[in-house]
């Protein structure tokens, strides 16, 4: 098997590069012939992901979080080439929806033992400069609003700091000061207009921690799911959101998931928008899936619909 393993070894307070080395002498000494690419700055992932593909490598691992797998998905989206996970970051969604185990050389032995299977992605497209659109591919979950101002407010040194805790502190500052807009949203067809703080949109059940906010997302039926939190005063957010942490279901009476292929927002004012974990965007954007556009080396797609 040739592979290029794309590890970043500061992922997950540095767990990355003891992970990277287990993961490079486990495959290594299953016979596959590896290329090892370290990142260090945003983008060398997805470029070496991309450079994979050109020279027709069997395979791209990633050793790290949701960041650095969202990067190599946006450079494999769309070809042959699978996608192998050893998690090593902070959050680890992606993981948690796969149920995958953190210890890499447990990791590495499901990776060899897995066959590619194909997997939906979600497509965002956002509108750049020159009346041009520019698009990205999100693998786990988009977020308008809430939950990308909790991810704008985490820095890396925190994070490196804090591991997972650095979020939790972010999410008790940032939820004195909710930032409700008025959203338009168009969904297959359909307009709402809302008052809300908070829109996820889901490509499968794992959302953050142990928190599934669209219980019955899957990666594999041609579908996404969105799921609205509303404004109406201060009590019902803080029901909102306590319950919603707390029972780890969405608690947001009123506002059932939807499942969609197509879906326009816009804001007033401008929410953020984050992208498997990392902010991308303001509002407007238009979201819409990208069925089996990814192929991946997972135990079992089909049974994996729900987080551990």
């Amino acid at each position: 098997m040739r592979a290029t393993l794309v590890a970043n070894p500061s992922a997950g307070r540095g767990r990355g590069q003891w992970a990277m080395k287990v993961a490079s002498k486990a495959l290594s000494q299953a016979g596959w012939q590896l290329q090892v690419v370290r990142t260090e700055l945003p983008g060398q992932a997805e470029a070496a992901a991309g450079e994979a593909v050109r020279q027709r490598q069997q395979t791209v691992v990633v050793v790290g979080g949701d960041g650095t797998i969202n990067e190599v998905v946006n450079a494999l989206a769309g070809h042959q080439v699978p996608l192998g996970i050893i998690p090593a970051g902070t959050g680890n969604v992606l993981a948690r929806q796969m149920r995958l185990p953190y210890d890499p050389l447990k990791a590495c032995r499901i990776l060899l033992s897995s066959h590619p299977d194909n997997a939906d992605l979600g497509r965002v497209l956002f509108p750049g400069g020159n009346q041009t659109c520019t698009s990205r591919y999100f693998l786990s979950m988009a977020g308008i609003g809430f939950d990308a101002q909790i991810v704008q407010a985490v820095t890396d040194a925190a994070k490196a700091r804090l591991g997972p805790w650095a979020y939790v502190l972010s999410l008790l500052r940032e939820a004195r000061r909710p930032k409700v807009s008025h959203l338009t949203i168009r969904v297959d067809g359909d307009e709402i207009q809302a008052d809300a703080w908070l829109l996820v949109v889901a490509n499968g059940a794992s959302y953050a921690w142990h928190l599934s906010i669209c219980p019955q997302a899957q990666m594999d039926d041609g579908l996404l799911d969105m799921s609205l939190f509303l404004a109406s005063g201060s009590a019902p957010y803080i029901q909102q959101l306590l319950g919603t942490l707390l029972t780890a279901r969405p608690f947001k009476p009123g506002m059932p998931c939807r499942r969609f292929q197509h879906l326009e927002v816009d804001a007033d004012p401008p929410l953020l928008v984050q992208l498997d974990g990392d902010v991308c965007a303001t509002t407007p954007v238009t979201v819409d899936v990208a069925p089996q556009a990814l192929r991946i080396l997972m135990p079992t797609l089909r049974s994996s619909n729900r987080p551990l």
